[in-house]
This record gives C-alpha cells, sequence and structure tokens, in this order.
C-alpha cells in the first residue's frame, strides 16, 4: 500500500470515527461542568486585568486595546493546553510591551493523547509506510474541533469576566477587543469594549 492510500485508510477507517467519538466526550464534559469551567476562565481573565494595571501604575502600558486568548498548537501537541493571555495596545502585534498570562485549556483537549496513542498504534499495521508525524498532522488539522469549544466556552464566560472590578480599573483604549484564536494567526472578538458598553455595565451595576 502507498503512502497516500494509507493515510486515507487510516484517516476514514480510524480516525474520523476516534475524532466524532472525542468530540462527543469534551462537549458532554463541557455541558455537564460548564459553571466551573466559567468561573475557571473567569480567574485566568482576573490574573491577565491584574497585570495590566500593575504595569500601568508603573508606567509600563498605556490604555489597552486588544485582551487576547492565544492557542499554542505546539503546546497542545506537547500536551500541556495552555492558552497565551496577551494584552496589547491598540497597536496590536506591533506593541514591544510584554503583558501576559496562561489559560489551562486542559478540559477542552483531554482527549487528543489518546487519539494520537489511538492511531499511533494503528499506523503501525502498515508496515513502516506512516510514521508518527504523519499521525500527528493529522489530529494538528483538526484542532478546531476541540479549539471552537474554549471560544465557546469564552463567548459565554467573558459576560462575566468583564464585571470584574479588576477589569473595570485598568486604563482602555477607546475600543477594546477581546480576541480568541490561534497564536498571530486567525482569531475572532468574543467582545467589544467601547463606550457604549461600559455605559450597559455601569447601569447594571
Amino acid at each position: 500500500m502507498m503512502k497516500d492510500e494509507a493515510l486515507q485508510h487510516l484517516h476514514d477507517q480510524v480516525f474520523l470515527p476516534a475524532l466524532a467519538e472525542r468530540v462527543a466526550a469534551v462537549q458532554l464534559f463541557f455541558h455537564q461542568h460548564q459553571a466551573q469551567l466559567v468561573d475557571e476562565f473567569v480567574e485566568s481573565f482576573r490574573q491577565i486585568a491584574s497585570r495590566i494595571k500593575v504595569m500601568q501604575d508603573r508606567g509600563e502600558l498605556a490604555p489597552v486595546g486588544f485582551i487576547h486568548y492565544s492557542m499554542l498548537r505546539t503546546s497542545i501537541l506537547e500536551g500541556t493546553y495552555t492558552y497565551l493571555i496577551e494584552a496589547y495596545t491598540d497597536q496590536w502585534y506591533w506593541e514591544p510591551v510584554e503583558c501576559y498570562a496562561r489559560y489551562d485549556a486542559n478540559w477542552a483537549f483531554q482527549e487528543i493523547s489518546s487519539l494520537i496513542r489511538l492511531l499511533d498504534e494503528h499506523r503501525k499495521k502498515y508496515i513502516g509506510v506512516l510514521h508518527t508525524a504523519d499521525v500527528e498532522h493529522m489530529v494538528w488539522k483538526r484542532l478546531d474541533c476541540f479549539s471552537q469549544m474554549v471560544t465557546d466556552l469564552i463567548r459565554i464566560a467573558i459576560q462575566e469576566a468583564i464585571k470584574l472590578p479588576e477589569y473595570s480599573e485598568i486604563n482602555k483604549a477607546k475600543c477594546l477587543r477581546i480576541r480568541v484564536g490561534e497564536f498571530k494567526d486567525f482569531s475572532e472578538d468574543v467582545h467589544i469594549d467601547d463606550g457604549s458598553t461600559r455605559d450597559q455595565i455601569k447601569g447594571a451595576g
């Protein structure tokens, strides 16, 4: 069997069913533990907001225009499942000051290691045609199935996070965008904080 045929066979016969099973397991975990997961996310947001405040009090950071949660693919394949949280001025990636914290997304990627192990066992049946790197690449291409659940959680939890006193105390740019995505790659807004949203929060308080 040629490599392309072996890859397609492994993908269709083993990977797709196993992926569906593991995504369903994480979705179930998400729904069963949503309140706890929201609390854990809010705590990560408290940490970055506190870090911002400390740096601003020292005169090291201008008003913040972006808070970005970044999935680190290499970190996930290494089994650490960490998102990098970074704060920037409205200059975004061109901001030289480093202001960051970490978010543990183990809950969303907890099935990745078992999926890789399963595929690695099956790829040995192809007698030297496939390698571990082929298996990892197969999983790598579908990490969005798991990272999307992190984005879904953040969309829910951010409504609680922006009520934190630590967040209200930081100096914000005219428009502050809270985003989630990949490190210096595609990302999306989960909350846009401008004058109108701040007035709504104050009114609710």
